[in-house]
């Protein structure tokens, strides 16, 4: 039967020592409980290497011997925990996981069965005091356990499958911890179940990390756990303590830190997380302070390509490097006849094994391991685009007559292309910035001229496949455009007479699925989105055709690219005062290399070209 008030206070005096009854039976026990719900998902967070892995941070199911309350006590039960590795070197700990929970059945008639829901309540110590008081709550953790029928008085059941408690977000502050279990009839949420209590373990050592240090009862639900009935609930004396038989599995804060990605961005992660994706980690550090940018220069490829890599990268995928911090300017590499400059190669396998023996001198482009994608869509009938910038070098003038565009369409045959159409624009900025318009070029006309078959075709990782043979497609503009010095950006599409694409090739090097500087973008139909595989931005592979002035050659003041009488205008120093602001190379009129860049005497420059006008 219950015990009474005034029994259970003797009790817990240490009066009355037959209150419980060791039981020689398994921590575990007899029949596993059904978890029906939770307020988080039913499975362990998956363990990895490095610091930050879940380390169990509390097990008090090891003790040799099972303990419960002959009588049934409708009570909150409390736990003071200390979690391995002990005092002082836990730090701040998510818990992750609850591993395991026993309850009992606790009166003479036994349990008949059905749904208990139970709520954990965490604070954040326990201080025994004359009235100790749990204080500073992290949280709850809620869930539903079905129980079978249990036997008469001692026996237990408890869940075997661990619950996912990180979705409740309780972070315990030091190396202990206090544990509030209520048992509430199925539903509810203030009828504290009568005939069941958690499972006590018992021990005569006071093990760190399995907590059997105090154990406190709040019997009229005040909130306060009445001395001394922790230390003397079980056996009266204090080297006889108990504890809750539940098992935690957490995972320790303070791991995180400042990362630096290889692109010179900033995040704050784990160790192990930062490793993986090639960051520098520094424990406990934060963005406050900018990663120092890569160091990159120009690297110049057989095709004429030149792309901004790492000397690691450059030299790895068979380019030339020109050295950190040079740029990818006119004559910079060698270009075919024509040619002011490509952006970047496709070329990763000139002797591949799938293409050897051909006989026709083909190439392979190979999709570099960790990337999934061949191309990506610059399909002009679905209304797809692509866009990607270049450079006019400072102190230069490009006429731009035409580009050459490289793309393929899977199942086309070779020499006879498939392509059919390509349009394209130029932009004073990039397409989908505000303020940025269009300076030469449209959606409509076809300006393609020519579509040949590049003898180099796409493939996946080490696959021998014949089936994406790369075409380049040349377009000519109607007319020829002036170009000074500034950054521009050019969209373009195609169409072709096959069911598949047409799919933009990326630029591709070798030993590179992606790289800092790449920034290509693809309109949809509704919006522009970056290039991405794999989460890594990609660049789309085009060279520029015409010719460069030099020294200051062609109308430099024209900034804002206009066409009419007068040809400059004030909104050429409003152009130029925009550029300069947003640290344009266009805005290096003096063509000077040191540090600062821009300076006081590119303003008297470009004033210096106004003055003499456009010839």
């Amino acid at each position: 039967m219950r015990m009474n008030r005034s029994l259970l206070v003797a009790a817990v005096s240490g009066t009355v020592a037959t209150v419980a009854t060791a039981q020689p039976e398994p921590v575990r026990g007899y029949v596993p409980a059904t978890v029906v719900s939770s307020n988080a998902k039913s499975s362990r967070l998956p363990t990895g290497a490095g610091p930050d892995v879940p380390a169990v941070v509390y097990n008090s199911t090891a003790a040799a011997l099972n303990f419960y309350a002959n009588g049934g006590l409708p009570a909150k039960c409390m736990d003071h925990l200390l979690f391995t590795p002990g005092p002082g070197a836990g730090g701040p700990t998510k818990l992750t996981s609850l591993d395991d929970f026993s309850v009992i059945a606790a009166l003479a008639s036994g349990y008949a069965g059905g749904n208990v829901d139970i709520v954990l309540e965490f604070y954040d110590s326990y201080v025994q005091t004359a009235n100790p008081v749990n204080s500073g709550p992290l949280g709850t953790f809620t869930f539903t356990l079905n129980i079978p029928a249990l036997g008469q008085g001692f026996a237990t059941a408890a869940f075997a499958a661990p619950l996912d408690m990180s979705a409740a977000n309780i972070v315990v502050p030091d190396d202990d911890f206090a544990v509030v279990v209520n048992i509430y009839e199925s539903g509810t949420t203030n009828t504290l179940y009568p005939t069941l209590m958690p499972l006590f373990n018992g021990s005569a050592t006071n093990a760190v990390g399995n907590s059997a240090d105090y154990f406190g009862i709040d019997i009229n639900l005040s909130g306060v756990f009445e001395p001394p009935e922790g230390n003397y609930w079980f056996g009266g004396t204090a080297n006889f303590k108990a504890n809750i038989g539940f098992k935690f599995s957490g995972e320790l804060q303070g791991t995180t830190g400042r990362c630096c990605l290889p692109c010179g961005s900033c995040v704050v992660n784990t160790a192990s997380a930062c490793a993986s994706a090639n960051g520098t980690f520094t424990l406990g550090g934060d963005c406050t302070a900018a990663c120092p940018p890569p160091p990159v220069g120009r690297c110049c490829f057989a095709n004429g390509g030149c792309t901004l890599l790492t000397s690691a990268q450059c030299t790895g995928g068979g380019g030339t490097f020109g050295g950190v911090g040079t740029t990818c300017t006119t004559g910079s590499c060698n270009q075919a006849a024509g040619n002011l400059t490509c952006n970047g190669p496709i070329i990763t396998t000139p002797t591949a094994a799938c293409i050897a023996g051909l006989g026709g001198g083909e190439t392979g482009s190979e999709v570099q391991a960790g990337n999934v994608n061949a191309g990506f869509n610059f399909n002009g009938g679905a209304n797809f685009r692509v866009a990607d910038d270049f450079t006019v070098p400072a102190g230069s003038s490009w006429t731009v007559s035409g580009f050459t565009f490289y793309g393929y369409q899977t199942g086309s045959g070779t020499p006879v292309s498939s392509f059919t159409g390509a349009t394209v624009q130029i932009w004073n900025g990039p397409p989908n910035s505000a303020g940025s318009s269009v300076i030469a070029g449209d959606t409509v006309t076809n300006v393609l001229t020519s579509s040949t078959w590049s003898n180099t075709y796409r493939h996946f990782n080490a696959a021998c496949d014949l089936t994406r043979p790369i075409y380049a497609n040349k377009v000519t503009l109607a007319a020829p455009v002036v170009l000074p010095a500034g950054t521009y950006w050019v969209d373009f599409n195609t169409t072709g007479s096959l069911a598949s694409g047409p799919w933009c090739v990326p630029v591709t090097v070798t030993g590179s699925n992606g790289y800092c500087a790449a920034n290509a973008i693809q309109f949809t139909g509704t919006a522009w989105a970056n290039i991405q595989d794999g989460g890594r931005n990609q660049d789309a592979m085009f060279c520029i055709t015409g010719t460069s002035g030099g020294g200051g050659g062609g109308c430099y003041a024209n900034c804002d690219g206009s066409t009419g009488s007068p040809l400059l205008t004030a909104n050429d120093f409003q152009c130029f005062l925009n550029k300069y602001a947003g640290g344009d190379t266009y805005a290096n009129c003096d063509g000077s290399t040191g540090n600062p860049l821009l300076t006081a005497n590119d303003f008297q420059c470009f004033l210096n070209k106004y003055a003499s006008g456009c010839t």
